[in-house]
């Protein structure tokens, strides 16, 4: 391998899931098919395609190699490591004195270690290939080749306005307006302002809906619109 470490298999599997469904589908862009994971510390991890972008920065350390940045880690990869990690027999690591023993002794005192352990996986890889090894079990697969875009010159460094609301009366409202929203062009725009937030839809049949929900603004009135669909799985997941 040209790079190795260990990571929190639990921590990385469960980012990795979380962002998969953000990736790409079409064979066209293969680039896209995928998790892409900087390499550092900590880790950072992301998806796109071409619509939508998700990014997560995750604690934990995999050091760069020089020359390579990046992992991309096919989508069917992730589902398949997800999958196999589900249901294999773990061995938790803690951080206890070497002269204790987690999964003996005290009931109590072994709850609590477990309560807080890790469990490790050691990742190797190449240019072109990754293994993912716990105890007896190594899976192999192909790393995607291609350049993942910079993501971070999309992304503005000054935002001055923030809105803060519960994710569940989000989604109830979007739900509430989702056959308005699907009869137009499936847009729902969200407006801001003192302690509220609206949500409304508009179609030609319907006319105008619209929701509010509480919410926490910090600088001026704003206003912005969302494709449903993309909103509703955001709020839900």
């Amino acid at each position: 391998p040209v790079g190795e470490g260990q990571v929190d298999a639990d921590l990385f599997l469960k980012t990795a899931t979380a962002l998969a469904p953000y990736a790409a589908t079409e064979d066209a862009r293969p680039a896209l098919q995928c998790v892409c994971v900087t390499l550092g510390a900590p880790l950072e991890m992301s998806a796109a395609d071409g619509f939508r972008l998700a990014w997560q920065t995750v604690p934990i350390k995999l050091a760069a190699p020089d020359g390579m940045a990046r992992l991309l880690l096919p989508t069917a990869a992730v589902h398949t490591l997800a999958s196999v990690w589900k249901v294999m027999e773990k061995q938790p690591t803690t951080d206890a004195p070497a002269t204790s023993d987690p999964l003996k002794g005290d009931g109590g005192f072994r709850m609590a270690m477990l309560s807080v352990a890790k469990r490790l996986a050691a990742v190797r890889f190449t240019r072109t290939a990754l293994t993912f090894q716990h105890g007896a079990v190594t899976i192999w697969f192909h790393l995607t080749q291609g350049e993942f875009p910079n993501y971070h010159q999309l992304i503005p460094s000054d935002l001055p306005n923030k809105v803060s609301f519960d994710a569940e009366e989000a989604l109830r409202a979007v739900k509430s307006l989702a056959e308005v929203a699907s009869e137009g062009s499936g847009i729902v725009r969200l407006n801001w302002a003192g302690d509220r937030l609206m949500v409304s839809a508009r179609s030609e049949e319907a006319g105008d809906m619209a929701t509010s929900i509480r919410a926490h603004v910090q600088g001026e009135e704003a206003r912005i619109a969302f494709n449903i669909r993309y909103l509703g799985e955001y709020l839900h997941g």
